[in-house]
């Protein structure tokens, strides 16, 4: 669950910090600013987490989009295309993340496996898929693999050049 408009304690700026609202989770920073050698900053108590005064900020990229109708908002561009991902996928890869919430615990995958063995299991199950194995979803738990395994390698700053400029447009907006 993303909370908006809060102070990071470490480095002051106002951030979003990814947080699944139980008393064991931990708030991550999200500012490009809070970069530690082992990833994200990890907040050792969410109590020190300080919500902006006003709550969540509304960006504005000076940019605007309008409508048949005459409403307009902030343009999308650049912005990513979520209404072109589709949804059955997402409801499977919901499935693996629910599936192994039970198995391991929810978000256990964020207690810092290496990059290298989300890939590893990634062409295992599509290994296991293109033989024709149809027992397991092993082309959504590829997709799972490949997926938690991006967010690790974003975590510890393993990602190209391309992928650190898209984020850090992504962080803009919200500024």
């Amino acid at each position: 669950m993303a909370r908006q408009g809060y102070l990071c304690p470490k480095c002051g700026e106002q951030s979003m910090y990814l947080d699944t609202g139980k008393t064991d989770s931990t708030p991550f920073c999200v500012s490009s600013k809070c970069k530690p050698p082992g990833g994200v900053f990890a907040c050792d108590d969410p109590r020190k987490v300080k919500k902006v005064s006003g709550g969540t900020i509304l960006s504005d990229s000076g940019t605007k989009e309008t409508f048949p109708s005459g409403y307009h908002r902030d343009s999308r561009k650049g912005k990513g295309r979520y209404d072109l991902i589709p949804p059955l996928p997402i409801h499977l890869l919901a499935c693996v993340f629910e599936d192994g919430g039970e198995k391991h615990g929810d978000r256990n995958w964020e207690k810092g496996g290496e990059v290298g063995s989300f890939i590893d299991c990634a062409k295992r199950h599509i290994a296991k898929y293109e033989a024709n194995m149809r027992v397991q979803p092993h082309m959504t738990q590829a997709i799972w693999n490949l997926i938690t395994g991006l967010e690790m390698a974003i975590r510890v700053d393993d990602i190209s050049k391309y992928e650190r400029e898209r984020l850090a447009k992504f962080e803009e907006v919200d500024k």
